[in-house]
């Protein structure tokens, strides 16, 4: 069985550079975390357009990397926002 580490070292090559930052930053959080905690790291790191990012967030769970936990936590919005983890 491999570690996190290596299954993620070994799907590079079938990631775009964007799903690749997107998915080590719901990496970083062992609870799951919510799509405005990406954008506000993402757009720390110059990145603006939260379409760019947010759609990653679909292709990550097409490619069983990341899936979306039945728990959901206020947005910035205070909307509920789906939580979402890396598998």
């Amino acid at each position: 069985m491999k570690t996190s580490k290596e299954a993620y070292i070994s799907i590079q090559p079938v990631l775009g550079d964007l799903q690749t930052k997107v998915l080590s930053i719901i990496g970083k959080y062992k609870n799951g975390c919510i799509g405005d905690q990406v954008l506000r790291i993402m757009s720390m790191n110059g990145f603006i357009s939260s379409s760019s990012v947010t759609g990653r967030f679909s292709e990550l769970e097409r490619k069983g990397l990341i899936e979306f936990t039945d728990e959901k936590r206020k947005g910035r919005s205070k909307r509920n926002q789906r939580v979402m983890r890396a598998i």
